[in-house]
């Protein structure tokens, strides 16, 4: 909850009812060890069994794919390796936050494994999946703990066989109009200094 994320305004985006949409932030992330550096142990997934299981998911929605990037590099070149092998109607959305921002909080589906972009979809009342081993998603998770917002699954094959909920109220965790309170006293100090 202290994520300064949680205290962007909720976005107003009109979805087209006619076109359902899963958007998709996901990318290379770093494998836990010590012996190579960051750069070497960058995992991101097979793009064949991805594109698979969006095609599977996609086809159950009626839903296109649209890719948006929350980590630069690391999303796009992923995204440029699974939209080829996919069936579905995709795109790749330039990496651009307002229309990222619009993207996450007016999709039909969020299919994620990055922290903000699972945060503002959730907030928005997007349902959410995660997949993603990393300890800061799964407390997550947790901390929101409604199966129907945000769930976190293990692989890309659990993907395709996932009931999904139609879009929920936004969520506001428990607190954070005192998170804004002290980070709005805390910028209110930081000003320009004479």
């Amino acid at each position: 909850a202290p994520d300064i994320a949680f205290t962007q305004p909720l976005r107003t985006v009109e979805a087209d009812p006619a076109a359902r949409q899963i958007v998709v932030a996901v990318g290379g992330s770093v494998r836990p060890g010590s012996l190579l550096p960051a750069a070497h142990r960058i995992s991101g997934g097979d793009p064949s069994t991805i594109a698979a299981s969006l095609d599977i998911l996609a086809r159950h929605l009626n839903a296109g794919v649209l890719f948006v990037s929350v980590r630069g590099d690391r999303d796009i070149e992923l995204a440029e390796m699974v939209a080829p092998r996919m069936l579905t109607s995709t795109e790749i959305l330039e990496p651009e936050l307002d229309p990222t921002l619009d993207a996450l909080a007016g999709a039909d589906l969020v299919v994620s494994s990055r922290y903000h972009s699972s945060l503002v979809a959730v907030q928005n009342g997007v349902p959410t999946v995660v997949l993603s081993e990393q300890a800061k998603l799964r407390s997550l998770v947790a901390q929101i703990d409604d199966p129907e917002r945000i769930r976190m699954i293990s692989d890309w094959d659990g993907l395709a066989s996932l009931d999904v909920p139609s879009r929920l109220s936004p969520f506001q965790p428990v607190g954070l109009d005192r998170i804004r309170h002290h980070i709005s006293h805390f910028v209110s100090r930081c000003g320009p200094s004479d």
